[in-house]
């Protein structure tokens, strides 16, 4: 294939050797029209498809390994990709039924998948196993899943207390999960950079991750969908809640609600850039926030690139070109000049609304 498969474009994420794997497919399912992977290596589509790998085209997530292997999370089953297999899991290889909400994988190469059905799966490098009361985990409504700096993976629920798994090298061959009272009602994870303190966002605000530490009023602040760390302690929390969604800045216990330079409340997606400063994309368009948030300019400043209004995410890559998905396809800027990939490259529409 030369073209992009779909129209919808659900993630996009960049892998160790400076490929874009695409995930696209239908809204729903079954659908005459073809959903899969595909690769992207700047000049041309790979794309793999159904027929490749034998399950439901509609793809819901997907990650890149420390292995550089490839999982993928379908409506109905899981895919690996390496360099030299497509090896498909479904029920006969114990894995649960239902559509996949989050993955993740851990240390020592362990993946973990959240499905829709509030269910959770442990791939242990053979098998898929049911993950649950057995082994602590008394969950009902999984949120996110996170991988801490020290390998430990933590478990959103909403309501409830969040779940932790200690580190591989921490507790052998065994799986059991501890309930984290101090983490309730988890609905996205942030660790600091510089400090390695864990927080995680509720529709009131944000948290502290560890034991011990207090609520206090400063974090109740609104409700909070996305979270980024930045440099120095910073940490940056967006949401698209009409009456308390917008943009946050939290340093030391001190908050700054950055709303009033967005073009508009509905943040979608938003990345720290390499200078500290933080770019947001809106239903509205783009902001570029100042590193210590005391001043925002529309982005892009000139008209070298005319995003349009819906801008769904953006992200820099690891070369520092920023790459935005727009409803007019995506865009990205080495800093100086401007490129599009659209219909004519290969996407047969131009909707673009996720970017890893």
């Amino acid at each position: 294939y030369k073209r992009q498969l779909h129209n919808r474009v659900t993630r996009i994420r960049e892998d160790g050797e400076g490929i874009f794997w695409i995930a696209c497919g239908p809204d729903t399912s079954p659908s005459a029209e073809p959903g899969g992977l595909s690769r992207f290596d700047g000049a041309s589509f790979t794309c793999y498809t159904d027929s490749e790998t034998p399950l439901d085209p509609l793809l819901h997530d997907f990650l890149v390994a420390d292995d550089g292997s490839l999982w993928v999370g379908f409506l109905e089953g899981i895919v690996r990709f390496d360099p030299h297999s497509i090896i498909p899991y479904g029920a006969a290889d114990g894995l649960d039924e239902g559509a996949v909400r989050k993955l993740a994988v851990t240390p020592d190469g362990e993946c973990w998948a959240n499905f829709n059905s509030a269910l959770i799966s442990r791939f242990d490098g053979t098998r898929w196993h049911k993950v649950g009361s057995s082994e602590g985990l008394t969950t009902s409504s999984p949120r996110d899943l996170f991988v801490e700096a020290d390998g430990s993976l933590l478990i959103g629920n909403s309501p409830g207390p969040a779940f932790r798994l200690p580190p591989p090298g921490d507790r052998g061959a065994e799986v059991h999960f501890e309930a984290a009272p101090a983490i309730t009602s988890a609905q996205a994870f942030v660790q600091s950079a510089s400090t390695g303190e864990t927080w995680f966002g509720t529709s009131e605000g944000i948290r502290p991750a560890g034991d011990g530490q207090a609520e206090a009023p400063w974090m109740n602040f609104g409700n909070v969908s996305l979270a980024a760390a930045g440099p120095d302690g910073v940490l940056w929390f967006a949401g698209n809640n009409q009456s308390e969604g917008g943009l946050f800045r939290v340093e030391s216990e001190e908050v700054q609600n950055l709303k009033s330079f967005l073009p508009y409340y509905d943040v979608r997606g938003i990345e720290v850039l390499e200078d500290g400063s933080l770019l947001a994309a809106t239903m509205r368009g783009m902001a570029r926030i100042a590193p210590d948030g005391s001043s925002a300019v529309p982005w892009p400043a000139d008209s070298s690139a005319a995003l349009g209004n819906r801008c769904f995410d953006v992200v820099q890559d690891g070369e520092g070109r920023i790459w935005v998905a727009t409803a007019k396809g995506i865009f990205f800027t080495d800093g100086t000049a401007w490129s599009q990939i659209d219909e004519r490259d290969g996407l047969p529409k131009d909707a673009i609304n996720r970017i890893e």
